[in-house]
């Protein structure tokens, strides 16, 4: 039936999608992968993570921060998986530029939490995440 191949030809559409985008990355065209990667449809592949941090770091990247945090507060749709922490981690660097300190500082500690015992790659995202607790803490405290 037409129904039961609809939503495969829309999973590989959105896959297909995906992959030119993270093609103009690899190419060093950014505005091209930011196009790209803002034009995928987050319907068709809720648990796409991966593209929505990588979209909300190239926004970062180029100061869009505001479009960068419409992203990366969309709630995760699996009970837990390490991706929730990635995002968690850029989403802490986006609200401190933003100037949301509760919303950072929220973020950094959930990395702080989950990772601190973690493997040895994951300590530079839990050092970042403690440095810019102690800065964001200190910022607070000053007049």
């Amino acid at each position: 039936s037409k129904t039961g191949t609809e939503l495969p030809r829309r999973s590989a559409r959105y896959r297909a999608a995906s992959a030119r985008a993270y093609l103009s990355l690899v190419r060093r065209d950014t505005a091209d992968a930011i196009k790209k990667f803002t034009a995928l449809h987050d319907t068709l592949c809720i648990a796409c993570y991966v593209d929505r941090m990588e979209a909300a770091k190239l926004l970062g990247a180029r100061g869009r921060i505001a479009d960068a945090e419409k992203l990366l507060i969309q709630r995760v749709y699996n009970l837990i998986t390490p991706v929730e922490i990635l995002i968690a981690f850029e989403r802490a660097r986006v609200a401190a530029r933003l100037g949301h300190r509760d919303e950072a500082l929220r973020s950094y500690r959930l990395v702080v939490a989950a990772w601190s015992t973690g493997d040895p790659e994951l300590q530079r995202y839990v050092g970042e995440s403690r440095r810019e607790i102690s800065r964001l803490a200190a910022q607070a405290r000053s007049p």
